[in-house]
């Protein structure tokens, strides 16, 4: 074995190098302290785009909503964005329906008519 002295400078060195090791645990610790809230910022300002985009997305939707899932039946990809684009004009206005039936019909409708037994005649 070594003498005392030699013993003592082993016990000084070793003290040290466990100073150290303590040194870097600390900074080591303060370091994922700041990151474990940069970590929460990030998460709180991901909620927040979150719901901002929600809102924005169901705004959308509610303007111009998708087909359900059961009636898409996409076989490439350009037919999905065909379906689910802009329309080709967006500032064309809709035009009023014309009936098929002739107006003569439904103001008939509307008249009081005495209906006739054809058995009559």
């Amino acid at each position: 074995m070594g003498t005392l002295r030699q013993l003592q400078l082993s016990l000084r060195e070793k003290i040290e190098e466990l100073r150290q090791r303590d040194e870097l645990i600390d900074e080591l610790e303060q370091e994922l302290d700041e990151k474990d809230a940069m970590i929460e910022t990030l998460r709180t300002q991901l909620d927040k785009y979150r719901c901002v985009i929600n809102s924005a997305a169901n705004h959308v939707r509610k303007e111009r909503p998708f087909p359900e899932p059961e009636s898409r039946s996409w076989r490439s990809k350009e037919e999905f964005r065909a379906a689910t684009s802009e329309p080709a004009h967006p500032n064309r206005t809709k035009r009023t329906a014309i009936s098929a039936e002739p107006a003569s019909f439904i103001i008939a409708q509307d008249l009081n008519l005495q209906k006739v037994p054809k058995s009559a005649a």
